[in-house]
């Protein structure tokens, strides 16, 4: 019977000697390993949306539950981050992403400018480092799962969030920097409305209800649109591709 592309994959990096008991415990821990990496980035696209979708706007209502529920949420996502990463570096910078955006997103609504730019440059250093964490998962060598499809996914939601934190710090540091934002948002009304201005922006919606009037706000949306219409029509699209040619391989083999 021929290997399957992940097994083959386990089996190029670990060298093993066929027959040998150790090895074969290496290729099954492996492949352990790589099934719940995919599936934790499955678990990874519930949870955002969950936050971004349901939990963001109910906290922007100021529903009281609704900030718990997304620190809980985020609890959950910091875990999963840290189970996609490949290899101790990889763990270590997970554990620096999901730890700033963990005191970004449990401190949010304290006194003070000050402290508020550090938060949130915190949280916009957080989800960067997500960005690159789950980057390495999607794009790691092997085969190009559904799971992995979902993740690119995970990683679009996640561009569009850490130009969302982008522009809460921006408007922190320049607040006429925006028209359409009230001057008396709170911390969770500004954050959800800055949310919803990057994906406005990310998709190229442009509702025109908020718009950039600073030359560096423009800039900056200007980048996350080029971006936006950008991702799907290469990388995503690069991975579906991968993922039907894998499928019609193995439809083939086992003919």
């Amino acid at each position: 019977m021929r290997a399957s592309g992940r097994f083959r994959l386990a089996a190029d990096s670990e060298h093993p000697s066929s027959g040998h008991p150790t090895a074969v415990t290496r290729l099954i821990a492996l492949a352990r390993r790589e099934t719940v990496r995919d599936i934790a980035l499955t678990a990874m696209l519930i949870l955002e949306c969950a936050a971004l979708f349901i939990a963001a706007p109910l906290a922007a209502l100021d529903y009281e539950a609704a900030a718990f529920t997304i620190d809980l949420l985020v609890l959950c996502y910091a875990l999963l981050l840290i189970a996609i990463s490949r290899g101790r570096a990889a763990g270590c910078l997970a554990a620096l992403g999901a730890g700033c955006v963990l005191a970004s997103a449990t401190t949010y609504g304290v006194n003070g400018v000050q402290i508020a730019v550090w938060l949130h440059a915190a949280g916009l250093l957080g989800v960067s480092i997500c960005c690159v964490v789950i980057a390495m998962a999607v794009l790691a060598p092997g085969l190009v799962t559904v799971h992995r499809l979902l993740g690119a996914i995970v990683l679009y939601l996640n561009t569009a969030l850490a130009f969302g934190m982008f522009y809460r710090l921006l408007w922190e540091v320049m607040p006429v920097g925006f028209t359409g934002m009230p001057a008396d948002a709170g911390d969770a009304q500004a954050v959800a409305a800055m949310i919803y201005f990057s994906f406005v922006t990310l998709t190229s919606t442009g509702f025109g209800d908020i718009v950039p009037i600073h030359p560096l706000l423009r800039s900056l949306a200007n980048v996350e649109a080029v971006i936006g219409q950008l991702y799907p029509a290469t990388l995503i699209a690069a991975l579906v591709t991968q993922h039907l040619d894998a499928r019609r391989r193995g439809a083939g083999t086992s003919e």
